[in-house]
């Protein structure tokens, strides 16, 4: 379920983006490609399959993405709503601020803290250690390769 809507999340956030862009309707092309594009990726990235190879669930991660998106979102309307980038901050227009210090390292650490604090439960199972060492095959045991 999870594969899907970020695929189509994707098909559909990238054109649009694109269009939003080339017509001059910078919200719509923030909110297509800063904020559904990068969540349709992480979802990608995040879901993984199961040990029958059918498309996973995201499990508990669903919440940090939300999260993520909300404050993405906020984000990208607050740096377009800033007239001319809006006040210097340490030397820097407050828009440019907010996407160096803000919207750059949170989704970096946000995502992977929780990705580390689930993946007992998300990262490999012991079912899936034995596939891949099946699928290694006879003789390559303890090459390194």
């Amino acid at each position: 379920m999870a594969h899907r809507l970020a695929l189509v999340l994707l098909a559909l956030a990238a054109p649009a983006a694109l269009l939003a862009f080339c017509l001059g309707w910078p919200w719509i092309g923030a909110l297509a490609g800063g904020v559904a594009l990068p969540i349709a990726l992480m979802i990608l990235g995040a879901a993984r399959r199961d040990c029958l190879g059918r498309p996973g669930r995201l499990g508990h991660l669903w919440l940090p993405l939300l999260a993520l998106g909300l404050v993405l979102g906020a984000g990208w309307a607050a740096i377009l709503a800033l007239p001319h980038g809006g006040p210097d901050v340490a030397g820097l227009p407050l828009a440019t601020a907010l996407m160096i210090f803000v919207m750059i390292p949170l989704p970096l650490a946000v995502l992977g803290l929780a990705y580390a604090l689930t993946f007992d439960r998300l990262g490999l199972s012991p079912e899936d250690l034995e596939r891949v060492r099946a699928a290694r095959g006879p003789g390559t045991h303890g090459t390194g390769a």
